[in-house]
């Protein structure tokens, strides 16, 4: 799979307070704006095939910084036409203008040698459903088939295939830091219902063969774009990866 990295950056105009910050719902419209065109979201058609990834970042009180990965060879020339140097855009209710586009180069965030041993951190915090019931705890198994599921429905595959409990029991999970507490939902009434989250790092070491750590380092490389869990909307599940060793041949 050939992909197009870039960066975007926006400000927050003059006037615009900075409690208006975007929210991930804001920035994942505005970024379909992008990429698609209306007709593509008219009821009764279908939903249109995911072709890009995009990971916001906030870099200071004003500034967000969207780093997209384009899967689909025309997203390119799109993003040029449609974001440049100067445009407004909205994310929500927080007003900015672009003051940034970058290509980045080279693909070492998705191919390389892989690795066998990353620290996962979750600074917005992680949650799952599973069983009909709320599951903070980021166990391999749900990690890797949450990234897995979401690449694999965006790019148009339907539910697709899960990561099997041979390739998760090759995961060991070396250290954890990690604390809990609950989502705020915007509506205080909804409090009692809001899902715990866990906050904060896990060390893994895949003790499997190449194929093995080959496919468990790139699900990771890409689910920085994808988040990770449920309820993503409320800006829950953001995933940064930290690899602390060699390279493995």
């Amino acid at each position: 799979m050939a992909v197009s990295r870039w960066r975007v950056r926006c400000e927050l105009v003059p006037g615009c307070a900075a409690t208006l910050r975007p929210t991930p719902v804001g920035i994942h419209a505005a970024v379909a704006d992008w990429f698609h065109d209306d007709a593509e979201r008219m009821p009764g058609r279908p939903s249109p095939v995911l072709t890009y990834l995009v990971q916001p970042r906030m870099r200071g009180p004003r500034v967000v910084e969207l780093e997209l990965a384009l899967v689909d060879a025309h997203l390119p020339d799109l993003l040029r036409q449609r974001v440049r140097v100067g445009r407004t855009v909205t994310f929500g209710r927080a007003v900015t203008t672009v003051t940034e586009v970058e290509h980045l180069i080279g693909p070492a965030d998705f191919v390389g040698v892989p690795r066998h041993r990353w620290r996962l951190k979750f600074p917005t915090g992680v949650t799952f459903r599973a069983n009909s019931m709320w599951q903070p705890w980021p166990s391999p198994r749900l990690v890797l088939n949450s990234i897995q599921q979401r690449l694999y429905v965006g790019m148009g595959g339907g539910a697709g295939f899960r990561i099997d409990d041979e390739i998760c029991s090759t995961i060991v999970v070396s250290d954890v830091s990690l604390t809990t507490e609950r989502i705020e939902p915007a509506d205080p009434r909804s409090r009692a219902r809001a899902p715990r989250i866990a906050v904060g790092t896990v060390d893994w070491h895949c003790t499997g063969d190449e194929f093995t750590r080959t496919l468990v380092d790139w699900l990771l490389r890409m689910g920085r774009y994808t988040s990770v869990g449920a309820r993503t909307a409320w800006g829950v599940g953001v995933l940064e990866i930290e690899t602390f060793d060699r390279p493995v041949r």
